[in-house]
């Protein structure tokens, strides 16, 4: 990566002029539906700053990260009437990006991936994951052919992202099956695109939500918790199935658990929620020890690939999610049954 860096630096001049000859609408034409309207966007090798300069003048609030100074200072050079936050970082540490302790709606990869060295893909796959926000958007573009100059490449792979994307809970849409000619006119080199996704964990639906949790007795309110938490499960980590017939799937308990952890998180702590109009009855899973020593976090801070250094959280969280599990088990996956009937659902 320092071979890299020190190549954008010394050609900065004229890689920014290469780069900024070609519009953005006609190097991101794929994905151009999907620029939210409003939120925070993070561009990872942002360059030239053409990208960013873009998604700023659509009144997008814009961190832009460039580990070469000579190709950074250009850009910054450059004025827009919604200013773009650059910062000197890179992958896959992103040290500087984690200190702002933001959540984005979209993040770009634009010609970076191909810089990544293999053994470092997964971590910044899952650094990259841990900073969408709910229904936030990760576009990375593949950079397919060989290299002329010094720069270090290596090959890329859409099935490599379609893996990780199963691995670390985000939907995965290759937007370019077929591969695209170069638009700087290289007859070496071809792009895809692929658009990754993190599901939404189904806490916006605070109306219904709340009208099932204050109303509900307990047992129907934790059951249409589970149910919400297997959906989720099934739209956004399809992967963490571990058997299936046709007769039954089997998932990982501490997933359900997780989950569980991330639906209920905002409706308790947030917005103080009891499970029913009786206030003192309260709710299995929260615990002294567990649930109420993990109240500082919200629930994008649970996901999986997360890590959590002090011993004192990791084992409040392991207790929250062992109290979570044995709820499951003892009340929803236990009385839930087909309609009409005895036969229960889970097992």
């Amino acid at each position: 990566m320092t071979t890299n860096i020190t190549y954008y630096s010394a050609n900065a001049s004229a890689l920014v002029k290469q780069y900024d000859s070609v519009p953005f609408e006609t190097v991101h034409k794929d994905w151009l539906k999907a620029i939210p309207k409003e939120g925070m966007v993070l561009d990872v090798g942002a360059g030239s700053g053409r990208d960013a300069r873009y998604l700023a003048a659509k009144g997008l609030s814009v961190v832009a990260v460039e580990p070469a100074v000579g190709i950074r200072e250009i850009a910054q050079e450059y004025t827009v009437a919604n200013p773009i936050h650059w910062l000197s970082d890179s992958l896959p540490e992103l040290t500087e990006v984690f200190r702002l302790q933001t959540k984005f709606d979209l993040i770009l990869l634009s010609a970076v991936w191909m810089h990544i060295t293999p053994s470092e893909r997964e971590r910044s796959f899952r650094k990259l994951s841990s900073l969408l926000k709910p229904s936030g958007k990760l576009v990375i573009s593949l950079r397919h052919g060989s290299c002329a100059d010094e720069r270090t490449m290596y090959p890329v792979s859409a099935d490599e992202l379609a893996k990780f994307a199963s691995q670390f809970g985000l939907s995965y849409r290759l937007l370019t099956p077929e591969k695209s000619n170069d638009e700087l006119g290289r007859a070496d080199v071809q792009w895809q695109t692929v658009l990754l996704t993190l599901p939404d964990n189904g806490t916006g639906a605070f109306p219904l939500i709340r009208n099932i949790v204050i109303n509900d007795s307990k047992s129907s309110t934790y059951k249409v918790a589970l149910l919400r938490t297997l959906l989720r499960i099934a739209e956004g980590h399809p992967g963490a199935v571990i058997e299936q017939t046709n007769e039954h799937v089997i998932l990982p308990v501490g997933l359900v658990a997780l989950y569980w952890l991330k639906l209920y998180k905002p409706l308790i702590d947030k917005f103080e929620m009891q499970q029913s109009s009786n206030s003192s009855r309260g709710l299995g899973f929260i615990k002294t020890d567990g649930w109420q020593q993990i109240t500082a976090f919200s629930s994008n801070d649970f996901y999986i690939g997360a890590h959590y250094s002090d011993s004192a959280t990791v084992q409040a969280i392991y207790r929250t999610l062992k109290d979570i599990a044995s709820t499951v088990k003892n009340m929803p996956a236990k009385h839930t049954t087909l309609p009409g009937t005895d036969i229960g659902v889970f097992m």
